[in-house]
């Protein structure tokens, strides 16, 4: 039973992370696609003459990916080293 437990929190896991890097994409498509729309929509009241190019779109890319990965990594790597009962405690 202890293996089954086991593997069940570890599709647990997998599900969710599957989860998460989905949710990722879609927030990154969506923003992309506003992006877009609205240097469009500038562009079309004459407002501005706008554009979105390619090392934009990949420059917004990695730098959501950067903070994505330091404000993910440090609060995990806190919580690994934290004592199980400690971090459930609430003051």
């Amino acid at each position: 039973m202890i293996i089954l437990d086991i593997l069940e929190e570890t599709y647990s896991a997998l599900f969710a992370n599957r989860v998460r890097t989905g949710l990722t994409m879609l927030g990154i498509i969506i923003g992309i696609l506003l992006g877009w729309l609205i240097s469009f929509v500038i562009t079309y009241l004459g407002i501005l003459q706008t554009s979105v190019s390619l090392s934009s779109i990949l420059l917004a890319f990695g730098v959501s990916t950067l903070i994505g990965i330091v404000f993910g990594y440090y609060p995990a790597r806190h919580a690994a080293g934290l004592n199980p009962i400690e971090a459930l405690r609430y003051e």
